[in-house]
């Protein structure tokens, strides 16, 4: 009897493509993949992401990869990077009340801001402090942001 070859499966979330790779335990390339994502661009130097075709993206993407191995069940684990945030943005999610999101119920406790919903930004130092906090009418690019 042979051992069962284990595989992992890398992903680069990114704003314009998804990049992955399916690589064997021993780290060799068993294949790649990559797909373009469908932007918006609702003013000059903006763009935006429909989540729900970002996540159809996604799925097709890893669809392809698993379609490589023999048993789904040999995939180990998957790793997402994602450089711009730390959380997962394809889907909506609450920012108020009972069913907001634990990172926004976090800030509301701990610094006492609550958005009027998931557009606004909040600034933190490296210690994990708020440091500044804008609303959702504030553009990302504002001089208000860009001067911290």
């Amino acid at each position: 009897m042979h051992a069962q070859t284990e595989y992992l499966i890398g992903m680069d979330l990114g704003t314009s493509s998804i990049k992955a790779v399916l690589c064997d335990s021993d780290g060799n390339l068993i294949t790649k993949g990559s797909t373009s994502t469908t932007l918006i661009n609702p003013a000059k130097s903006r763009v935006e992401i429909d989540p729900e075709q970002y996540f159809l993206e996604f799925t097709e993407l890893v669809n392809f990869l698993v379609s490589k191995v023999d048993n789904a069940e040999e995939i180990k684990a998957i790793c997402l990077i994602n450089y711009n945030v730390g959380f997962i943005t394809s889907s909506p999610m609450s920012v108020k009340g009972e069913n907001a999101h634990p990172m926004y119920q976090w800030i509301n406790d701990e610094y006492n801001k609550s958005p009027k919903w998931n557009f606004y930004k909040y600034l933190f130092d490296r210690s994990g402090s708020l440091v500044e906090s804008w609303s959702s009418m504030t553009k990302p690019d504002s001089k208000r942001i860009t001067k911290n």
